[in-house]
């Protein structure tokens, strides 16, 4: 072990000495004082930092516990693409790299498999593949960066990625300094996520390429190569932006007319629109970086009403904030449905994460404005379910406040939480809704004109809670005690006999049906989030004819406008047996959102995955006036 650079501040000296402690002589570098326009490529941070350069892991249950008991956060540090500095010093953060050593290495093995280490360029680990006689390489191999940071982007191009190739990867765990081996099925890959997060480095993978023709692929390379010559000029980190599905996001900023845009010595490239350029020969402000991808993303979202997502990484956090959309998410709430709402919301912020959101979870407990709310989110999600988390209450403040939000806003909450309300708004529709009778009185008889069975629910209350299905008079009284447990309203509704299902809107648009067969008579609370209930998800439906489903698509769509839900809505149906009638029977504006919800079921089916889902309803929050 050295130290390299020392300081004569006795500050940082006293502290880079307690790390060079934690280490044995030949176990670590370490760079104090180091440079970010020395360790990225596009040299974006004029602050200071300190590089520790892991010579070896026989150590590492030792001197990793070691280097966390100093106080300092250990963060992963690749090639330095796709990721910025700080303009300010990070004094209690220490950046790892994977450094020469036992982890530079690149071979092939007698089974077929590249051994690489993480430190190589993925250039170089893909050339020796290419000449090691395999293919379907070509494509990434413009992709800067090391094997390492490729991997934990799971970095792609031209329809490949990375983690296609990938076998298993070695990872040294920066809590415990423990060596992991993940298989590639052992980690939920996603678009340019591996899954890992930043308390992982990884130090090494096996890769098995495919065998092809070798001409064909000299070819592409060549191709590539021939792009490459042709990318913009100067210090860059490769794109900023992912692509939108099915949309280029160099076009969209071309179109959007960010090509020239400056901000500080970094420029929106004339050759590229998805590329940021520093020409200047020296580092620039982090913050300027960010600050420019900000409006990227802004003028994208204003003329396109796309929304981008950065591909880029930042040392400190409030450039990261000011670079992506911050979205809180609020969830828990003081309802019924409480627990419900805590997973959907868990859910719901995993999903943004991945999808490239900076995300904050609240657990709401009272009704009141927050400092994230107010100052901190671009967008918040609520993600709730009953009292006023969906009664339009919650909606009503956001609104008073100016702030924007996904789902319905405060009146169509209102409606739609009111089942009768909503019933009459089915009816203005010309849309066919079960006969129903609104009861006040725990007392009550049997309205006229109803006969058994009926189904007996609390007016404003979601989950099935306190639904009873009553079969004779004896059932009566205790079936509207147990509604009024609820609500101070109810409703006796006429029970049809049929298939049951659900279909969402999002963004406009309908999503497929969904049938839903339960062992009882009604689709209860045990039946909808007991995984032992037996109860079943169809979609597309098996019970119910392709002609049906778009009648009930349309219908559920006419309904989510006339309500002025149609950024977000999920209705419930029934197809009565005897005549394949359709019947709407409720909506629900802030629908369940966990991995066993109707919403997220139905847009896996539709091909949109819970981030491309959340983004839409983001998007959406954003574009609204």
């Amino acid at each position: 072990m050295s130290l390299e650079n020392g300081s004569s501040i006795p500050k940082k000296s006293t502290r880079n000495n307690c790390i060079a402690d934690c280490f044995l002589p030949g176990e670590a570098l370490i760079t104090e004082n180091a440079s970010w326009g020395k360790f990225t490529t596009l040299g974006a941070g004029t602050g200071t930092f300190t590089l520790v350069k892991l010579l070896h892991c026989d150590g590492a249950e030792r001197y990793i516990p070691a280097l966390r008991r100093t106080g300092c956060q250990l963060v992963p540090l690749g090639g330095g693409a796709n990721f910025a500095g700080s303009d300010v010093p990070l004094d209690n953060t220490l950046f790892l790299k994977s450094e020469d050593g036992v982890f530079h290495f690149l071979r092939e093995k007698e089974d077929g498999m590249i051994h690489a280490g993480a430190s190589f360029s993925l250039r170089q680990v893909l050339t020796f593949a290419k000449d090691a006689g395999y293919c379907g390489i070509s494509g990434l191999s413009g992709i800067p960066g090391t094997c390492g940071g490729a991997l934990f982007m799971n970095a792609g191009a031209k329809g490949v990625c990375i983690s296609d190739f990938l076998v298993s990867m070695d990872v040294l765990d920066l809590q415990t300094g423990k060596i992991k081996t993940f298989r590639k099925e052992e980690l939920p890959w996603q678009y340019r996520s591996s899954g890992l997060d930043a308390e992982n480095l990884i130090l090494g993978a096996d890769f098995r390429f495919p065998a092809g023709d070798r001409e064909e692929e000299e070819r592409l390379w060549q191709e590539e190569s021939e792009r490459r010559r042709n990318a913009p000029k100067g210090r860059s980190a490769g794109s900023t932006f992912r692509n939108p599905v099915g949309q280029i996001a160099g076009k969209l900023l071309e179109h959007a007319g960010m090509k020239g845009r400056k901000r500080g010595v970094f420029e929106v490239a004339q050759e590229h629109g998805n590329w940021i350029v520093n020409r200047s020969g020296r580092s620039g402000a982090s913050s300027d970086y960010a600050a420019l991808i900000h409006d990227m993303r802004e003028a994208v979202l204003k003329t396109e009403q796309v929304l981008l997502h950065t591909e880029v990484r930042f040392a400190n956090m409030q450039d990261q904030e000011k670079a992506a959309l911050k979205v809180l998410v609020l969830k828990g709430g003081v309802s019924s449905e409480r627990e419900i709402s805590l997973r959907s919301g868990a859910n719901v912020a995993e999903a943004l994460r991945i999808a490239g959101f900076t995300v904050r979870e609240y657990d709401i407990q009272e009704l009141a404005l927050t400092d994230d709310m107010l100052h901190w989110a671009d967008v918040i999600f609520p993600v709730l379910h009953g009292g006023y988390g969906e009664d339009g209450r919650l909606q009503e403040l956001l609104e008073k406040a100016s702030l924007k939000f996904v789902g319905p806003g405060s009146a169509a909450c209102r409606l739609i939480m009111d089942k009768k309300a909503s019933k009459q708004v089915m009816f203005d529709a010309g849309l066919n809704t079960a006969k129903y009778c609104e009861l006040r009185q725990p007392q009550e008889d049997i309205p006229a004109g109803f006969d058994f069975p009926l189904i007996v629910k609390p007016n404003s209350n979601g989950s099935t809670f306190g639904v009873t299905f009553v079969e004779n008079k004896t059932q009566w009284q205790a079936a509207l005690a147990e509604a009024f447990r609820y609500d101070e309203s109810i409703l006796v509704e006429e029970y049809i006999q049929g298939v049951e299902g659900a279909v969402g809107v999002v963004a406009g648009k309908a999503l497929p049906a969904m049938e839903v067969q339960y062992p009882g008579r009604i689709y209860d609370y045990d039946a909808k989030y007991n995984a032992d209930s037996g109860c079943r998800h169809f979609c597309p439906p098996v019970s119910i004819p392709e002609e049906i489903q778009v009648e009930v698509a349309t219908a559920a769509l006419r309904f989510a406008k006339a309500a002025g839900a149609d950024q977000l809505v999920r209705i419930d149906f029934i197809v009565r047996s005897s005549d394949k009638k359709v019947y709407l029977l409720e909506g629900n504006g802030l629908p369940g959102m966990t991995n066993t919800s109707m919403l997220p079921e139905e847009a896996r089916t539709a091909g949109i995955a819970m981030p491309e889902l959340c983004t839409l309803l983001v998007r959406g929050a954003l574009c609204m006036e």
